[in-house]
């Protein structure tokens, strides 16, 4: 199957479809009638994203109706990443705040706050509280969709705003239309509610961006720019992402750490786009260390002698695969190799 746009992936929900990986590096998460989808670490190794991962950045859908329920923004890419840029004439520059981004919808029943990748994580969590505190949306449409920049003490990623607690609203979007608003809607809707905003930028061409972050230094992560068709593109400080990399912690010994507990996934989906080709070929290097022995432990194996006394199978290792006997032991205790070859190769 291939999913296109809303209406085939509606369809399949309402079919009960739910081999999403099967269309796309896209995880589901479920929780009663409403399906939030999210792309996949791997998709961020490959310069090659079909619509349905493009999409699936927040996306909430509803299961019986196949109705779009939270619209938030489609991935957008740093600019040059992968060879992608715009010829298109700049609409808007918005600065890049450093927070959560936070999906803001009418879930039936309240207004309600969730990230990317999750219905309850602390931030959604936070936002939800805060909005319902702070601010009246009763008078707005439930077809909306509101794109948040969720800051606050606790969540600070590297750029300090202070004991600062807000929502900046960064977007909106019509899940009934899919219509994106321009920079001065949203800005007109944000007064009227009440929300901040990211500082808009005066900038009229691509390099100007560019120059402006040359010596940024780490008290600014960078700007967003959008292009008159609707695209967008992030741009970021060099000492920003420098300094975000070093609080990331994010290593070769890190990559080693996260593949030996068994959570390397889970790490890598936590960390900055910028970082995953790194870590991507640090685990490449580890993972072909650990099956090329591996292999060799399997090819002895296959050629040692059967039925014998662990003397006889000891002196058969020492003879002829020493460097390889702590594996073969373990081979034959009936152990797994992989985790001691991480343990003992790096």
């Amino acid at each position: 199957m291939d999913v296109y746009n809303f209406e085939v992936l509606g369809e399949a929900l309402r079919d009960g479809f739910e081999d999403w990986a099967s269309v796309g590096r896209v995880r589901s998460l479920v929780e009663g009638d409403l399906v939030l989808f999210d792309y996949r670490t791997e998709a961020l190794y490959g310069t090659d994203w079909n619509w349905f991962e493009l999409q699936s950045r927040g996306l909430i859908m509803r299961r019986s109706t196949g109705a779009v329920v939270a619209l938030p923004f489609a991935k957008f890419f740093n600019w040059g990443e992968g060879g992608r840029i715009s010829t298109e004439r700049l609409s808007s520059v918005t600065e890049k705040l450093d927070g959560s981004m936070g999906v803001g919808f009418w879930d039936g029943v309240r207004w309600r706050v969730t990230t990317r990748g999750s219905f309850g994580s602390p931030q959604g969590l936070w936002a939800t509280q805060f909005l319902k505190e702070h601010h009246d949306l009763r008078q707005l449409p439930t077809g909306l969709t509101l794109l948040f920049e969720i800051i606050f003490p606790e969540n600070r990623v590297v750029v300090s705003y202070g004991d600062r607690q807000a929502l900046f609203l960064i977007g909106v979007r019509d899940r009934e239309s899919l219509a994106d608003w321009p920079w001065m809607d949203v800005q007109r809707l944000a007064e009227q509610i009440g929300f901040p905003t990211p500082r808009l930028g005066a900038f009229g061409s691509v390099n100007e961006v560019l120059a402006d972050l040359s010596d940024a230094g780490v008290d600014r992560e960078g700007w967003v720019m959008r292009f008159e068709d609707g695209v967008r593109f992030k741009v970021k400080g060099a000492a920003y992402v420098y300094l975000h990399k070093a609080l990331s912690g994010v290593s070769f010994v890190w990559v080693l750490d996260g593949m030996r507990s068994g959570r390397i996934e889970e790490l890598l989906a936590g960390i900055p786009d910028e970082f995953l080709g790194e870590a991507r070929g640090w685990r490449m290097d580890i993972e072909s260390r650990v099956e090329k022995i591996e292999q060799a432990v399997e090819a002895a194996w296959a050629v040692r002698p059967v039925d014998v006394e662990r003397a006889v199978f000891a002196r058969w290792v020492m003879a002829t695969h020493a460097d390889l006997a702590v594996y073969l032991f373990a081979r034959l205790d009936g152990r797994s190799v992989r985790p001691l070859v991480l343990r003992r190769e790096f």
